[in-house]
């Protein structure tokens, strides 16, 4: 990032959901690198079907639920997951998501 951050105000129909590389997983960037040298913050919505696989997280994350049902696993528990909840997980922890009741709509907050 090469200018000097400034506040941003991020409406909800100005998000535009792009496909991710997992199947029935679309995402919307509300700030990234562009905006911010340290956070990243991205809507992000599950199918019905959809399926994040197990996967070990690179930074700091945290996962807020803002609408649907979610089935997070980690470190061999499942917990459910509904709006209003948040996960965190440190850097280089592994977990799950699989949707129980969808729309499932997600706010992905992380560090770069």
């Amino acid at each position: 990032m090469n200018k000097p951050e400034e506040i941003k105000i991020i409406k909800p129909d100005a998000l535009d959901f792009k496909p991710t590389k997992r199947d029935g997983v679309i995402a919307a960037r509300m700030i990234g690198p562009e905006d911010s040298a340290t956070q990243n913050v991205v809507i992000v919505e599950l199918a019905e079907n959809a399926v994040v696989e197990e996967h070990e997280t690179e930074t700091a994350e945290s996962i807020y639920v803002l609408q649907g049902m979610i089935d997070l696993k980690y470190d061999g528990n499942s917990e459910l997951l509904i709006p209003g909840d948040l996960a965190y997980f440190p850097r280089g922890t592994s977990h799950e998501l699989v949707p129980r009741r969808t729309p499932c709509r997600l706010m992905l907050i992380y560090s770069w």
